[in-house]
Parts: structure tokens; sequence; C-alpha cells
């Protein structure tokens, strides 16, 4: 038996060299191609489908980091021609066609079953005998495909991708039924096991045996079993020995952050669901990753190391041993000239695996962990043929010696030690017996019914070396912490509008609210703006780090920050770069950006980051949230944009007129929601139809509730009640209400409506004190000059006469009156100073304290409510001593002013006294709403609810002279079910005047061999701007041939905004066109309607 099979194997492997040798020689093929002429079974198609039910099986796309992969639920990790097959950076194959790095990869399983070794593999048409050994279990997702919706495998961020009910969730609980097939396809028997379903975390989605609920950004879930009589490891495949009958729960976790953006970790949880024990089980990934797939024979050159516990020779294998102990268990894979014939003369990324975890669960609840005990490289096109052959010599053959020593002369990095060239990779943990290399013996990984074995590992990927190794500790890191990492602040939520030559970016704030999961703290500190030209691939300038590799973090447009000290370059610890901290700008809400093209397709992301945080004492570095990889998403932190003039026409709408009904003084303001002109101060409710105005009329209202009743004094007629009193917004044509109870009428932007922003000045809920105040000589050339000190007493809480009394005993002031109207309080003042002034109350201390009378006395002014036109009465109140000033409170003073200063040899000033009065002592003046009259006297207690606010004016630096005026102006308060305002708005109009369609172009013309707008290979591109909003473009040859018909409108393939469409120089029957001379002729409106514009244009190829 040995003989024979290494002697059948020998044979295998000639042919295969032989195969090698001649397409190497004499042919340039892609691995696809090479499998079809060589490889592939008589009678199969490359990409022909096992007849499953589409419900069944299903592909669905991890996205959310910097590594795309397409994956099927079948255990199949990618296969190439799926496509975006980790496509590496994201988006980069839509741009120029390169790259993605691997072929497939799949779960791998053997073990010795009665004996007889039996290997089950889920790889998509690799070169074994046999592959797609694992199928799908139904209920495990919502049961449908939508491709443009990315629902197939169940994610843990796409809740309709869930199933209705999870199986735990069914009446089976956690119990799984399986069915035993014999080698006829017929049922044998059935087992139930209690406790395989998994349990569901607090997110709802099945939990991980990682850390508890959804660690990731994405996770995907599904469940496989090798023992589907038709399409499993079947009898027939195998000789006779059957399926392992195990099922497998596969987690795959797709982070966006710079903790893990860059791969994967796998987990794969395999229970044994047969009658059998398992013996010398093994359980593992079989991975064959190409560096990389494009190009012609590019997976034939690729080199490979393995990096071992304790490895003596990792110095002489990697450029960068730090930490060493988290780079165990590491497969790389390079590519050893660094180019892809046809697409990349530089730049290949580098490829990685990374054994993280293998766990054995016995029935007794004991656990034993497992090392990496088979790492067996091979040839892909040399793979095994039997599951004998793969068993004991893929896994048995334990950690294998590399295949060079010696570096080769065809790798420009000159690494010793290396597997290939041409390496797929199998990395497994269990077997018979054996010694670790710590010395320990390790004990046979026999596996019974019911029992499990999870495996982890992680699948990534790095620009260079350098940040291979970086993703690497970083995988390591993040499994160690229960698959959870420090996460950088939320993003923000991005809009953005375009217009000629420039656009605008606006966004919101939530970030600056981000809670750290991990380390449980808000160390948020900016924003950083980036622009990309290439659909995302890169986001302009790459930070290198310290010794000079490129690094995946990019040169961002702005920085944003907080003013708290936290600035400047802070020296990040992985990668070693200078990360820019900003330099105290403080944060803005808007970017404008007018360094750009019209026509071109721009992508702008708004990231948010942190300062350097702590987790359990070790350093974090700053932290941004990443950039999305579809700016279609809504409400995400990137958007695409194509600046363009508007559409040819357009006449905007916008605020019309604005109409008050009521008291109040307060000015209401519509300011246009412009975000080129004002800034959007990072609400996140305002969309792109928020700034658009719809015609419509809309009446603001006033409203008051009862907030609170004191009722402690036990008398209705006192009870203290206070109201919320607010404002809203309704849509007068539809009804509909926009704002509500809304309290702030101080914040100039606090929401957008339809194109414009309410916004009130000079408002207010309550009278608490003057709004502004003038003072007016009589004569400009006197020294007249009021100094006013505001309003009230500095003792009391309100500036009324009333509220002072309040601070005093109420024993000695005595009962007082009641609460002077908000009607006369909002009345404006003037201060008329006159030869004979007026009669005023008079007090002092003594007088509200019950010791002295009542009196009058002569002050040098009247005191008039101009908003009624009539002059009040006054009190005058002593603030200093308690005699009273003889006949009048004012005496006749001067001042000496500066006439003039000039120098000729000395320094000559010219003085000169002007003659004026001023306050003989200090005082407060109270207005008493009422009409005046000489005689009567305002009683300082009982009469409160008849005067108002305290006037203050400063003894020793007011002068003034009859004639001169001092106003007061008191704000009215706008009052609920009083005050409205309507505002009526325009609609936009694109009614088209004759000439407006006089601006059309075509550009660029003539169109030479491309053009700037060509942002996808092989894709053509000519432009016709300077469009109305909606048109028909016909386009003739010189012999007036009709070419190609062109509905510009925003369903239309070629639509680019309102006033653009590109046309990608097809004719009708999809036909490249010919160089030459081309009439256009556009049509407004419709196909035979509206206004016309004919044009004319080259294209030179």
């Amino acid at each position: 038996m040995l003989v024979g099979s290494m002697i059948y194997r020998t044979v295998v492997i000639l042919i295969a060299v032989s195969f090698a040798n001649v397409f190497s020689q004499t042919e340039k093929l892609t691995k696809m191609e090479y499998y079809q002429k060589y490889i592939a079974k008589p009678g199969t198609s490359r990409n022909a489908l096992k007849a499953a039910s589409a419900q069944d099986r299903k592909r669905s796309v991890l996205d959310k980091g910097n590594v795309v992969l397409r994956m099927q639920n079948t255990g199949i990790y990618g296969y190439d021609p799926w496509g975006l097959n980790h496509e590496f950076p994201s988006g980069s194959m839509l741009m120029d066609g390169c790259c993605t790095y691997y072929w497939t990869a799949a779960p791998v399983a053997g073990a010795l079953k009665n004996g007889v070794p039996s290997f089950s593999v889920g790889t998509m048409y690799s070169a074994r005998d046999h592959d797609e050994e694992f199928e799908p279990l139904s209920g495990y997702d919502a049961g449908y495909v939508d491709t443009e919706a990315n629902i197939g495998i169940a994610f843990s961020d796409l809740p309709e991708s869930w199933p209705d009910q999870w199986p735990i969730e069914t009446a089976m609980g956690d119990t799984f039924m399986s069915v035993i097939y014999d080698a006829s396809k017929a049922p044998s028997d059935t087992i139930y096991f209690a406790g395989i379903e998994s349990e569901l975390g607090p997110d709802g989605f099945p939990d991980a045996p990682c850390g508890i609920g959804v660690q990731a950004d994405r996770e995907a879930y599904f469940v496989v079993t090798d023992n589907d009589p038709d399409y499993g490891n079947t009898f027939a495949s195998n000789n006779g020995a059957g399926p392992l009958d195990i099922r497998i729960d596969v987690w795959v976790l797709n982070y966006s952050n710079t903790f893990g953006n860059d791969g994967f970790i796998f987990i794969q949880k395999m229970t044994n669901v047969g009658k059998d024990t398992l013996k010398d089980f093994y359980f593992g990934v079989n991975s064959d990753p190409d560096t990389p797939e494009q190009g012609w024979n590019e997976w034939t050159d690729d080199l490979s190391i393995f990096i071992a516990p304790n490895d003596p020779h990792i110095a002489e294998k990697i450029s960068d041993t730090t930490d060493a102990h988290l780079l165990e268990n590491l497969a790389i894979m390079w590519d050893p000239d660094d180019k892809s014939e046809g697409f990349r003369s530089s730049g290949i990324a580098w490829a990685g695996v990374k054994f993280l975890e293998c766990t054995y669960y016995d029935n007794q609840g004991n656990t034993q962990d497992y090392g990496v005990s088979a790492f067996h490289t091979v040839p892909w096109e040399n793979d095994t043929q039997s599951d004998a052959e793969a068993y004991n010599l893929q896994l048995l053959g334990g950690i294998e010696e590399p295949d060079n020593t010696a570096p080769l002369s065809s790798d420009m990095y000159n690494k010793p030690y290396t597997y290939g060239p041409n390496c797929t990779w199998i990395i497994a943990s269990g077997g018979p017996e054996h010694t670790n290399a710590d010395g320990e013996t390790v004990p046979a990984l026999n596996v019974a019914p019911g029992e499990s074995v999870v495996f982890t590992f992680a699948d990534f990927l790095g620009i260079n070396e350098a940040d291979l190794l970086r993703n690497a500790k970083v995988f390591q890191s993040l499994y160690d912490n229960n698959c959870s990492s420090p996460k950088p602040p939320a993003h923000p939520v991005v809009r953005a509008q375009q217009d000629d030559h420039k656009i605008v970016l606006f966004w919101d704030k939530r970030s600056e609210q981000s809670i750290d999961p991990v380390t449980g703290n808000n160390m948020f500190q900016g924003y950083r703006v980036y622009r990309s030209t290439d659909r995302g691939s890169t986001w302009g300038n790459v930070v290198t780090d310290l010794n000079g590799n490129p690094t995946d973090i990019y040169q961002p447009l702005a920085v944003y920050d907080l003013t708290d000290g936290v600035s400047g370059a802070y020296t990040m610890s992985d990668p070693l770069v200078y990360y820019n901290l900003g330099s105290e700008s403080g944060l803005e809400y808007t970017f404008i950006d007018e360094n750009i093209v019209n026509g071109y397709e721009y992508w702008y992301a708004v990231t948010a980051y942190d300062g350097p945080d702590n987790w359990a004492g070790a350093l974090v570095d700053p932290m941004e949230n990443s950039k999305a990889k579809d700016a279609s998403i809504v409400n995400d932190n990137t958007v695409a944009l194509i600046p363009q003039v508007a559409s040819a026409g357009l006449d905007k709408g916008g605020v019309v007129d604005i109409t008050h009904h009521g008291l109040s003084t307060a000015t209401f303001n519509a300011i246009s929601a412009d975000p080129f002109i004002i800034q959007i101060l990072g609400h996140s409710e305002v969309t792109l139809d928020d700034l658009k105005s719809k015609g419509f009329t809309y009446q603001i209202d006033f409203h008051e509730k009862i907030d609170s009743i004191d009722v402690s004094s036990g008398v209705a007629e006192t009870y203290d009640t206070t109201y919320t009193r607010f404002w809203s917004l309704v849509n007068l044509d539809n009804g509909d209400t926009i704002i509500n109870n809304e309290i702030d009428i101080s914040s100039e932007i606090q929401h957008v409506v339809d194109g414009f922003i309410p916004s009130f000045s000079g408002a207010t809920w309550e009278i608490t004190e003057e709004d502004s105040s003038v003072f007016i000589a009589f004569n400009q050339n006197s020294a007249s000059s009021v100094f006013f000190s505001g309003l009230g007493h500095p003792s009391a809480t309100e500036k009324t006469w009333k509220s002072y009394l309040e601070t005093l005993p109420s024993s000695s002031i005595g009962e007082l009156g009641g609460d002077p109207a908000v009607s006369d309080l909002w009345n404006d003042l003037e201060l008329r100073f006159t030869d004979g002034g007026s009669v005023a109350s008079y007090y002092n201390i003594l007088t509200l304290y019950g010791m002295q009378e009542i009196d009058t006395v002569l002050v040098p002014f009247e005191v008039w409510d101009i908003e009624n036109n009539q002059q009040i009465n006054l009190a005058a109140y002593q603030t200093v001593g308690t005699n009273k000033p003889e006949g009048k409170v004012w005496n006749v003073d001067s001042v000496m002013v500066l006439d003039s200063l000039f120098s000729l040899d000395t320094v000559t000033i010219d003085t000169s006294w002007v003659f004026g009065f001023s306050f003989n002592t200090s005082f407060q003046f109270i207005p008493g709403y009422n009409n005046y009259s000489e005689v009567e006297k305002l009683h300082y207690a009982l009469d409160t609810d008849k005067m108002g606010w305290i006037i203050n004016l400063d003894q020793q630096d007011s002068y003034f002279n009859p004639g001169d005026i001092f106003r007061i102006y008191i704000a009215n308060p706008l009052l609920p079910g009083v005050d409205n305002y309507v505002i009526a708005t325009s609609s936009d109009d694109n009614t088209l005047e004759d000439g407006d369609l006089d601006h059309i172009r075509v550009v660029p013309n003539p169109y030479i061999v491309t053009s700037v707008y060509e942002r996808v290979s092989y894709s053509k591109e000519l432009q016709f701007t300077h469009l109305p909003e909606e048109c028909v473009i016909r386009i003739y040859n010189t012999s007036g041939d009709l070419i190609q018909l062109l509905e510009h409108k925003p369903s239309s393939p070629g639509y680019r905004g309102p006033s653009i469409e590109a046309w990608n120089l097809g004719t009708y029957n999809n036909q490249d066109i010919a160089f030459g001379v081309y009439v256009f002729h556009v049509v407004s409106g419709g196909f035979d309607q509206g206004k016309e514009f004919i044009g004319k244009f080259a294209v030179i190829k």
C-alpha cells in the first residue's frame, strides 16, 4: 500500500510539473485559464454551480474595512471568479482592475473514522480530487437573496438579513437534529444533540465565542455540515469512508476602524453531530492566496514563510521582530518581484494568515488548547487526489520544513527559509498525541459525538511587509481582548451640495458625545476632512512612517480640533508615524472646496478622531473612524459629488414674505439655508431636501403650559405657578407640524425648514432687563453725558422695585402690593431733562422702615411712556444718606474740556470750561405707570403694582442740560396666543427663457483619445454641460444618421447631476463611434417640445 501510494503521488506530481513547465515556457495564462486547460475534469465547467436550492446557497459581501470579500455560506471564504475576493484596497478593482489576493479559502477537517481517513474541505475549484464538501443549513438567514441590498448571509448590522426566528428561538430550542445518511444516500439514523445552537447575544444576533455580543462593525454567521448525501463529503468521493458528520458554525468579524480594517477574524466552531468518535481529529483552514490574482502566471512565483512558536530563524525571516510573541503562528505570502504584468509595476500587497486559538470542549465541560500542529504548502496544481493522501500528507506531515533554506535569486526581498514558489496553505490544529514547541506532550484530539472544537484565525493583507506585521499584531491583540478593541468616536453624518467649481460639506456633532465602550472614556478631539479622486481607493497623499515605509494613513485637506491644549504632532507607536492632532483651530461643521473641476466625481469623507487614551494601563494611540466604501450610503460620513453649474433656466425659490401679528418687538428672520454662505451648525436632522424651498406657507405660534404649581402657601391667590413656553412651526398648506415644543428663541441656527432657517432677534419670553439705551444731547458741543449703570438693585433677583423690597424684612416694610403688569413693564421710557424738572415721590431707607413719611422731591427730568406718549409718575429713592436734598436733587456744575493740543518748540494745551448740571445725591429712580401728577405720592409698598424698573444713573459721571434726552428701550416679549409669524415661500422655477440653452457645451471638445472624466478602466466619457433639468439629446453624424439618443433625467445611465449628461461614445446598438465631427440636438422638456439647441463636437481617436 505504501509503495503504491508513493508511486501514484510521484506520477501525479510529474504530470503536474510537466504541465507547469509547458505553460511557463510557452503560455501566458491566468489561474482560471490554467484550471480550465489542465485541471478541470472532463464534462465540468469552471463556473458551474452545484444544483442546490437558491434559498440555501447565498453570497454576500463583507466591505466594512479596507479589504472586501464576497463569500458564500457554504464555507467558501471567497472564490476569484465571483470577484471581490480579498480586494485590497477597497475599490481598486473598479479603478484599474487590480488587485484581489485570493483564489479560494475554506474550512478543512480531517480525522480517522473507524480507522479510515476522512477529509472534508470547502474550497471551490481547487486542484483537489474533490472540494465544496460543505453545504449550508437553512434557517440561519432571511431565506432570500437581494444582491443590491447585500442580503443573503446573515449580517449583524443588517437585521433584514436575519431569519424571522433563529433556530434557538423555535420549539427545538438549543437542540439540533442531525440526520445520518448511509452510502446509498438513505437516512440511517436521526440523533438529537442538546446545547448545540448558539445563544443570542444582547443584540439579538448569535453570539460568537469571543466576547459578549457583537464586537465588530459587521459579523457574518452561517452553519454548514459535511454530510449532505449528494453534495457533501460523500461515500463515493472518498472511497467509502463517508463524511465526518460534522457541523461548523462560522462567524466572520469585519472591522472598519484602524484596529482590524485590513482583514477579518474567522471563528469556526466544529461539533461532532455523528455517531462515531473522530480520532486524531484536525481542524483548520485551507487558504490559497495569490499576490495578486491579476496578471499572467502570477500565482506561480509567490513565496511564503511561516513563523512558528519560538522560531529560531524569526530575525532572518522578517524585518521587524518587535513584540515577536504576537507574530507566532503566522503565514506570510509576497510577490518576489513586486509587480503584476499588465497591472502594477510595483506596490503589490502582502498576504497573511495568523492562527489565533484552537480549543477542544468535551461533554464534561473540560477544555484543552491546541496549537498549530500542521502547516503544509503545496503548489496549487499539485494538490492531493484522495482523502487518505490529504490526511496523511497535509495533516500528519506536521509543520513542514521550508522548500528553500537560502534566498532565491528571484526574490527582491532576499528572504531565507521560504516555501514555494507557488503555494497553497493548510493550517490546522489537533491530530494524534505529539510534543509541542515548548516540549509539552499534547494529547490526541479525539472528538466524541456532541463535543466541539473552536478554531480561530485572522486573514489579512498589508500594503508592505511592515504593514502586514502591524496587522498581525493588531489581530492577535484584538482576539486576546475578546475581539473588542478601543474604538474611535462615532462617525459624523455628512451632507453635501455642489455648485459651479465648488462643493460644500456640512456635518452633525454626534461624534462629540462618543464614549469608547472599551476604555469608557470620551477622548473626542476633532474632525478631519478628506478628498478622493479615485472613488475611495486613495484619499490624498500617503503618510510614510519614520522608516520611510508608506502606511494606510492619508493627509487630510483640513483638521478642526478642540481648543483644549491637545494639539500638534503625536508620535504613534503602530504604525510609527506623526499623527496630526490639530492646531487648536476650534471645531467647524462646514468645509468648502473650490479647488476642483466641474464634471469630475469627487468623494469626500469627514472623520472624527480622538486623542491618546488609556486602556488597562496601556497607552492607546489616537483613532479615527473609517471612511465608507460606498459613497451612496445615506446617513454616513462619505459622500460623492460632481461640481457643476445650475441647470439651465433654474430660478431658485425662497422666502417671499413674512407677516407678524401681535405685540412683541421681536424680529423674525428667515435666513436662506445656503450652506455656502452660512454654517449649518452640526444638526443631525438636516437633509439635502431640507435645503430646498417647497413653495409652502408656514405659521409660527407661541404656546405656554403649566410646568409646576407651588401650593405651600396654602392660599390659592398666592400659589407660585411656573410655566414652560415654546413655539411651533406648522405648514399651513398640508397641516404638518414641522417644529414643536421648541423653547429656544435665542440660537441663530436651530432648525432648517425647506430652504430657510427660522431665527429670532430681540426675542424674549419674559422681560428681565432693558434691551438697549441711548443718550441724545440737545447740544452736541456740550459736555452732556448720562452714565447709565443698568436696571435693578444689586441685592434683588429681578430688576423691579418690588423685587428689591422683597429682600427687606417684611415685618418692617409691611404688606406689599401686586406685581407690575407686563403691559406696563414693556413700555419704552424716555427721561426728558428740562429747566424745571418734575416732582417725584421721595423715599430713603428710613422711609421704607416706617421711620419717615413719604415726601416729594424735584428731579431734573420728566419720565415719559413713549409708546403711549404720556408723562408718568416717578419715585426717587435716595441710596446714600437720609438727609433729603433741599429743593431739588441737582446743581449747576462745570467740566474742563480739551479744545486743542499743538506743538512747535513746546507743547501747548488749550482748554475751556463748560457748564451744566449734575446730581447732588445718589438716587435710584422708579417709574410709576399712571398719569403724571405733582401732588400724587406713590406708596413704596402698597403701590408696587404701579411701580416698575429701578433706573440707575451714576451721580459722579452724569452731566446734563435742559433738552437732553435719555431713552431706555424694553423688548416686548413673545406672548402665547397673541403673537404669530406667517412665512410665505416660493418653489424652484425651471421655466426656460429664450437664450437659456445657449451656454450648452460638450467637454472635452475635441475629444482626443481620452478625457479627465474617465474614472473606471476601459470606460469612455464625454459630457454635455449646462443642460436644463430634463431634456433629450440626439446625436448625428455628418451624414445625418442618428447615432445615439440620450434622455437627460435622474434615472438615466449618464446622469451626472441636474446640468450634466455623460455619454460613453457608444451608438444605440452598443458599437464604438468612429472619429469625426458630430452634431447634437437638444430639446428641453421632452422629445418634441420645449426650447432647442444645436451644436457640434469632434472625436479624435
